[in-house]
């Protein structure tokens, strides 16, 4: 299934916002293993990738239902059963972005923006299919370049 997708207006008319859960990772570190998401973010004229463990979700949800007391919690994910708990996160994600003006708040510009396209040392991706991030398959250089 193909994953859900959230676009919002930026602030001023300045074009899309494309935000796709676009694999899950398994971080092992000194202090044991986590599950992240990687996140694909998309602006009409630039993109790039966050790495964003489980726990940052919670916390993002706690920020915001400070600010919005209607939002829903970040749906529970348990770090063993990340591909399975994907697409509820993704869903909550796209809800969480369809609230005007949440986009603009520091707290989730700083959700998509910091650490962009800096993977953590130790990390073991597996990304999703139908992602705009995955490949079906390898093209040969040659195939690359026409030759």
């Amino acid at each position: 299934m193909a994953s859900q997708v959230a676009q919002q207006e930026g602030g001023g008319g300045s074009g899309g916002l494309f935000v796709e859960i676009s694999g899950t990772g398994v971080l092992n570190s000194a202090e044991g293993t986590s599950g992240l998401f990687i996140i694909t973010v998309s602006q009409p004229t630039s993109s790039w990738t966050v790495y964003r463990r489980v726990a940052t979700f919670q916390a993002l949800s706690q920020h915001l239902s400070a600010m919005v007391p209607t939002l829903q919690a970040c749906p529970p994910v348990a770090d063993n059963q990340l591909e399975a708990a994907r697409e509820g996160v993704q869903g909550w994600l796209h809800n969480v972005l369809l609230i005007p003006g949440v986009a603009q708040t520091p707290v989730m510009r700083n959700f998509l923006c910091a650490e962009a396209n800096l993977p953590p040392p130790g990390l073991d991706i597996a990304w999703s299919k139908g992602s705009k991030s995955s490949f079906d398959d390898e093209m040969e250089m040659d195939e690359l370049f026409d030759r």
